[in-house]
């Protein structure tokens, strides 16, 4: 999804993926894998000067999704919405609607908070 905003490297994006999910995959792995992908007409990717290098001028390549691409990143992410949707309907609430606002947990001694109401220091033992 990364490349639906701006083509990016894959440096770019194997930064990105390590911030969004702590992902830190190999280069040895993510570069295949942008070929696979391109092979398979939903990425395609160009050469570009890097602007960052005034002095010695390179070359990079950036990746950015087709059209195909975003067709089916679109179908792909409908049917991961239909898989979440059904799945809440399917599976029971994991707790109830009125503890879902706020938990407090309490010890035999203290007071029961309303959910609603804003807990301030003194409920808490340091």
């Amino acid at each position: 999804m990364y490349l639906l905003l701006t083509p990016r490297s894959g440096y770019d994006l194997h930064k990105q993926l390590h911030l969004t999910f702590r992902l830190d995959a190999s280069y040895g792995s993510l570069y295949p894998w942008l070929r696979a992908l391109e092979n398979s007409k939903v990425v395609a990717s160009e050469w570009v000067k890097r602007e960052d290098r005034l002095i010695t001028p390179q070359m990079k390549r950036v990746y950015c999704l087709t059209e195909q691409g975003r067709l089916e990143l679109r179908k792909s992410l409908a049917e991961l919405t239909f898989l979440a949707q059904t799945m809440n309907k399917a599976l029971p609430p994991l707790v109830e609607e009125d503890e879902r606002e706020a938990r407090v947990v309490q010890r035999e001694d203290e007071n029961v908070v309303p959910p609603n109401q804003i807990v301030s220091p003194e409920h808490f033992d340091y």
